[in-house]
């Protein structure tokens, strides 16, 4: 039943896709390269990796974005596609892209509490102390949000910090957010 579901929202996302491309956006119809990265974006998340491969076997680009400067590594990490990370940052996916709300796809992992994905991609040199655009850290965002201990040491064994300076001067701790962090060295 499940897969049932899986192959039936991935031939809706084909079909839209299709259609998509007899209908404009903004007076332009979308290329093949932006039907083939929407696709790629539904597959990860519908975790159906036949798709995912084939699209990364096609050359893809895999620091595509979508309008929102969410590229697929953004994706994958936020739904913890371990698997997927990996594929995307062997295919040359950017760790370190930021998106619109200046955030990483550390920032996706760490505040939806994939420990995986976070290990994965700091062993690919991502940034553990980028603030996004409102200066929240990875390791802010998963203590606000509450999500794993074990994202928490493993971002402070990185080198993360408790004390940001934000953009406008101020300083801000993450012990200030949702519970208290305690330091296990």
């Amino acid at each position: 039943m499940q897969n049932q579901k899986k192959i039936y929202r991935l031939l809706l996302a084909v079909f839209m896709i299709f259609i998509a491309g007899f209908v404009s956006v903004e007076g332009a119809a979308l290329g093949r390269d932006q039907k083939e990265l929407y696709l790629l974006f539904e597959a990860i998340e519908m975790n159906y990796a036949p798709v995912f491969t084939t699209l990364l076997g096609q050359q893809i680009d895999v620091n595509g974005q979508l309008f929102t400067g969410t590229t697929p590594l953004h994706y994958a990490a936020r739904f913890g596609r371990v698997a997927m990370c990996q594929g995307l940052i062997n295919a040359g996916a950017d760790v370190n892209a930021q998106n619109l709300c200046g955030e990483t796809p550390l920032h996706e992992a760490a505040s939806s509490g994939s420990f995986s994905c976070c290990k994965l991609l700091l062993q690919h040199h991502a940034l553990v102390d980028l603030p996004n655009n409102e200066g929240k850290t990875p390791l802010m965002l998963a203590m606000q949000r509450g999500t794993s201990q074990n994202i928490c040491d493993l971002l402070t064994k990185r080198g993360a910090v408790l004390l940001v300076r934000k953009k406008c001067g101020t300083t801000e701790h993450a012990a200030d957010f949702s519970f208290v962090y305690k330091l296990t060295k």
